[in-house]
């Protein structure tokens, strides 16, 4: 299985993560980047920029960037993306999901982000992409 996840940072100090309503304990209940599935047949960048207009409703283009890939033992292969946007990017949006089953999304501040109320490994993540 191979999955897309995707990190938008808005100017030099803000994130948007999604809380997960789905995907087992592991992600239930839990702040995350936006992303899902490749689709049979699809490239990582265009199952990225999918899932960011289902998420979001969003179609303005972004500048995803791939950051990694990373293989788990259990044969899932996460490839993770991320784009920096302006400060104001999205000031005057309404999300609007094309998933009947939506996931709330929200901006920090990336200091006052509880990491604890994050997937497990979401911190370090970060900190490694903003390297």
């Amino acid at each position: 299985m191979k999955y897309v996840l995707g990190f938008v940072f808005i100017g030099s100090d803000k994130i948007l993560l999604q809380l997960k309503n789905r995907g087992g304990d592991y992600l239930n209940g839990k702040l995350n980047g936006l992303g899902g599935k490749i689709e049979e047949g699809e490239s990582a960048i265009s199952a990225m920029v999918r899932e960011y207009f289902e998420e979001t409703g969003d179609d303005r283009y972004l500048d995803w960037h791939k950051f990694s890939s990373i293989f788990y033992k259990n044969g899932v292969e996460l490839n993770v993306f991320a784009c920096t946007v302006s400060d104001g990017f999205y000031d005057n949006i309404e999300w609007s999901s094309q998933d009947s089953n939506a996931e709330k999304l929200f901006v920090f501040n990336l200091n006052d982000v509880d990491w604890n109320c994050c997937v497990s490994n979401l911190e370090h993540m970060i900190k490694l992409i903003l390297l």
